[in-house]
C-alpha cells in the first residue's frame, strides 16, 4: 500500500513513501507548509506596491511594458510610461527629443 496515494498533502505539494508513512514537502517554487502550500502570488495586491504577481511571482512590471526611451514608474502594481523631461512623443511606443522652440520671426 502506498501512503500517498491519494496524496494527502494538498495543492502544490510532493508526497514521499518513507518508511510507509507520507511525508510532505512543497513543490520547489511554492510557499508555506502542506496541506497549505502555496504560489508566491495569485493575485497583484500580494505583491508590494512596486511589483506585479506574473506567473505566480512578484515580478518588476516593467520590462517590455514602454516603448523606446520612455521611463517606467510602477504604481499600485502598474507600469506606468513617460517621456523623460525634454522629450515628447508616445512612452508606449517611442520618446524623442522635443524639437527647439523656434521663436517667430
Amino acid at each position: 500500500i502506498n501512503p500517498c496515494v491519494p496524496s494527502p498533502c494538498g495543492p502544490y505539494s510532493q508526497c514521499r513513501d518513507i518508511g510507509g508513512s507520507p511525508s510532505c514537502s512543497c513543490l520547489p517554487e511554492y510557499t508555506g507548509t502542506p496541506p497549505n502550500c502555496r504560489p508566491e502570488c495569485i493575485i497583484s495586491a500580494e505583491c508590494a506596491s512596486n511589483l506585479a504577481c506574473m506567473r505566480e511571482k512578484c515580478r518588476d512590471p516593467c520590462p517590455g511594458s514602454c516603448g523606446a526611451g520612455a521611463q517606467c514608474n510602477v504604481i499600485n502594481h502598474t507600469p506606468i510610461c513617460t517621456c523623460p523631461e525634454g522629450f515628447t512623443g508616445d512612452p508606449f511606443t517611442n520618446c524623442f527629443p522635443k524639437p527647439p522652440d523656434v521663436e517667430p520671426v
